[in-house]
């Protein structure tokens, strides 16, 4: 650690154990405020667009083309 970083290192300790002896605020911790909770329109699941009696009809007419011999 160069010189002039140690330095205010030590300055930073120094305060907050003053600060902490004193019991004063430790610092501004307005920026680890938790998060507000999403509203109620973007936590929803997105509704099918097709049913899905339409999605297995659409998967069959995919596979019509395949053929298996069924053996007896």
């Amino acid at each position: 650690m160069s010189k002039p970083r140690r330095d205010k290192f030590k300055e930073r300790a120094l305060e907050y154990a003053k600060a902490k002896e004193d019991g004063d605020q430790l610092g501004d911790f307005s920026a680890y405020k938790p998060l507000a909770k999403p509203n109620g329109s973007s936590s929803r699941k997105r509704k099918s667009e097709t049913s899905l009696g339409d999605d297995i009809a659409a998967y069959k007419r995919n596979v019509d083309y395949i053929f298996v011999e069924e053996h007896a």
